[in-house]
């Protein structure tokens, strides 16, 4: 079973060169999670408390890039077997597996960022994900692209609401 959030068309380049990681989001958790000593012990295992998100390393030659995306998807058996051990820690306090499953959310991610263009990288194993990190480069850029292409592509109507209405 390959993990990824959504869905990627087969084929894709290998994800070589660079620390991947399979995280699992629980912000939506009303309580923090159990964390087993086996899922602790996992390779590479960090838990942010903050960012209410888990991870571990997985095998970069079983990860690939999706085509025309920035998204991961892994096919590390690790990542699965990591995914439901923690889901079925949950269930000590959520007692229907089909309930936690809606309260989290997984992706895969490389360490360094993203590779999208004008979107910093980051070296740090709890950085943002690429989402994260385009949304927050939207946020900076996103006003002044609005109102230059707005300007733009209203243009023909701009010339028409100050149309000089005179002899014709």
């Amino acid at each position: 079973m390959a993990l990824s959030w959504g869905i990627c068309l087969p084929g894709g380049a290998v994800q070589t060169g660079r620390k991947v990681r399979f995280a699992i989001d629980y912000k939506s958790f009303p309580f923090n999670p159990v964390i087993t000593s086996s899922m602790r012990s996992r390779y590479g295992f960090v838990d942010n408390r903050d960012k209410k998100r888990m991870s571990i390393l997985v095998n970069p030659q079983l990860t690939r890039r999706c085509d025309f995306t920035t998204k991961l998807m892994t096919e590390d058996p690790i990542a699965e077997i990591f995914f439901n051990e923690f889901i079925d820690s949950q269930l000590v306090n959520l007692p229907q597996r089909n309930l936690v499953t809606s309260l989290i959310s997984y992706y895969v991610f490389d360490e360094s960022g993203t590779d999208i263009p004008l979107v910093p990288n980051k070296d740090d194993i709890t950085s943002a994900t690429g989402m994260d990190e385009l949304s927050n480069t939207l946020k900076s850029f996103g006003f002044p692209i609005l109102i230059i292409g707005g300007l733009y592509f209203g243009r023909p109507y701009l010339k028409k609401l100050f149309k000089k209405k005179g002899k014709r």
